[in-house]
């Protein structure tokens, strides 16, 4: 939500908050891998917005739309970074056409750090709250005839 807030509040900062954000945090919890593999992904993520940054620098068209996605798929392959959300960040200069081109890498890394970060403040509540319950006794109740 604060990414959202200062995207929306900050001139030059729109490209910080974006839909794949939702897809890499759909991806982190519904597949809950271990931390190599989330910063593997992360990374990928970075990568691919400055491999669509260069794109886009060199050619805002079609052609370097295409040439980057192709790039990214085989980069994906290559990795084995089975995140598909990591190809549309390759997109994001060509639909958000920022004015100065380190802001798409620069607002990946953050949003997605800032993702990471958050999951693992609700990692680490979620292995407190799991150690405090293990620690209370259990309660007995009363048994009732159909449990004999």
């Amino acid at each position: 939500m604060f990414v959202y807030w200062l995207s929306s509040h900050s001139p030059g900062m729109h490209m910080l908050f974006f839909p794949t954000l939702g897809a890499f945090g759909f991806l982190f919890i519904t597949r809950s891998p271990r931390m190599p593999e989330l910063f593997g992904i992360a990374g990928g993520a970075v990568l691919s917005a400055a491999v669509g940054t260069a794109a886009y620098a060199l050619h805002g068209g079609m052609v370097s739309l295409f040439c980057s996605t192709l790039v990214m798929i085989w980069l994906v392959r290559a990795l084995k970074l089975n995140a598909p959300p990591i190809i549309a960040v390759a997109l994001i200069p060509f639909f958000g056409h920022p004015d100065k081109l380190w802001v798409a890498p620069a607002s990946v890394a953050v949003s997605i750090a800032g993702l990471l970060a958050v999951m693992g403040l609700v990692y680490a509540v979620e292995a407190l709250f799991a150690r405090v319950q293990a620690s209370l006794p259990l309660r007995q109740g009363v048994q009732m005839d159909a449990d004999n």
